[in-house]
């Protein structure tokens, strides 16, 4: 079966269906709306039950920490294939970079210097750079998830990285799991939402290997903030 904005019409994906509370929520639209009327008699065979998911090796619940601590260690194979591809990349792009760098110190002025190389240069500068900060945070980083009364906080590093967050445990209504956008080998990816009562996402936990990794985290957030489990229509 499937589930309809009342709105606009749009098919709802199974992810933004809360069976326990029969809502749902529309991304076209922004709508969140009562399914009352759209489910059979019986749900009978349309409840997904979730059931106790285990820790992936990657996580770690930190036992001496006072308040709920738990830590995502990033690395995998990955990392090393970044790192050395770009040892492989900078090594090239150096001898480049040497020439243009000779080439600027032995002019007479800047307006003797012949600038296509060291601008043309610049985006492979750039690639190394890139690469190598990929390699790095890969090998060393992780995130944590740390909860009290007062604060979810989302921290990546020790190397700096997009996504920090800090929420109030108070103004989350739920968390759940959806597909992400992005695939790897043609294997999906999958995120972790606290969906605020405001009504926006914020997102948790992202480009998750297996769909398990992301259920586990959503487990725990849960279990430790209160939050019932949502229950979705479908797979």
């Amino acid at each position: 079966m499937k589930i309809q904005c009342e709105n606009c019409n749009k098919a709802i994906p199974s992810d933004d269906i809360n069976i326990e509370h029969m809502i749902a929520k529309c991304n076209a639209c922004d709508s969140i709306f009562s399914i009352t009327d759209q489910l059979p008699d019986t749900e009978e065979g349309i409840i997904q039950t979730k059931h106790t998911v285990d820790k992936p090796a990657f996580l770690k619940i930190d036992p001496h920490s006072h308040s709920f601590r738990m830590i995502h260690r990033w690395f995998n194979g990955g990392a090393f294939f970044f790192l050395f591809f770009a040892l492989f990349w900078n090594s090239i792009v150096s001898i480049f970079v040497y020439q243009a760098i000779k080439d600027i110190a032995t002019a007479q002025s800047l307006s003797d210097v012949d600038w296509f190389l060291p601008l043309f240069m610049i985006p492979f500068i750039c690639v190394g750079i890139g690469t190598s900060y990929s390699a790095i945070t890969g090998l060393f980083n992780r995130t944590i998830y740390s909860l009290d009364a007062n604060q979810l906080r989302v921290s990546h590093g020790p190397f700096p990285w997009f996504g920090n967050k800090r929420l109030d445990p108070a103004q989350i209504k739920q968390f759940h799991v959806k597909k992400s956008g992005v695939t790897v080998n043609d294997m999906p990816r999958y995120n972790v939402f606290a969906i605020m009562i405001e009504g926006k996402d914020q997102l948790i936990a992202a480009r998750l290997a297996e769909k398990s990794h992301a259920l586990y985290i959503e487990q725990e957030l849960e279990r430790q903030t209160g939050i019932s489990s949502l229950q979705t229509v479908g797979t």
